[in-house]
């Protein structure tokens, strides 16, 4: 598969388990709430998250966004990241980290495996610059 519909096919399931976190969650669409999502950066836990449903939110802690968000959906979801077999952002080979130290709550998000990878970017999401990472931080 090329790695445009390779890309289109990931973003299909991105969006797909979205809708249906929306769906467990109880969110439904509403048209003043999508006013304000699109005030946000492209990608941010605010722009898609509709309905208010993050109103009023101070601990964006991952006990916090797995209670919506099972990891094995997750993870499930992510599996052979971009077309590249293995490849699975949220089952990564180091040590898990917390969901926001990717997913910005209202800027754009950063794919910060791209440290050290060069995984295609979801829309609206920036890449970490490579060679930041605290493994490359080791050796300098």
């Amino acid at each position: 598969m090329n790695r445009r519909k390779v890309r289109l096919v990931s973003i299909a399931l991105v969006v797909s388990v979205l809708a249906l976190t929306l769906a467990a969650c109880g969110g439904s669409p509403n048209s003043s709430s999508q006013k304000a999502s699109e005030s946000y950066a492209t990608g941010s836990l605010m722009q898609v998250h509709e309905n208010g449903q993050l109103d009023g939110v101070e601990d964006y802690s991952n006990k916090f966004c797995l209670s919506c968000h099972p990891r094995n959906a997750i993870v499930e979801a992510n599996a052979n990241y971009g077309g590249r077999e293995g490849f699975n952002p949220h089952s990564s080979h180091n040590a898990a980290g917390d969901c926001i130290s990717c997913h910005s709550v209202e800027s754009e998000s950063v794919l910060t495996c791209n440290e050290c990878h060069d995984a295609p970017l979801p829309d609206g999401w920036i890449s970490a610059e490579r060679g930041s990472g605290p493994l490359h931080k080791l050796f300098s």
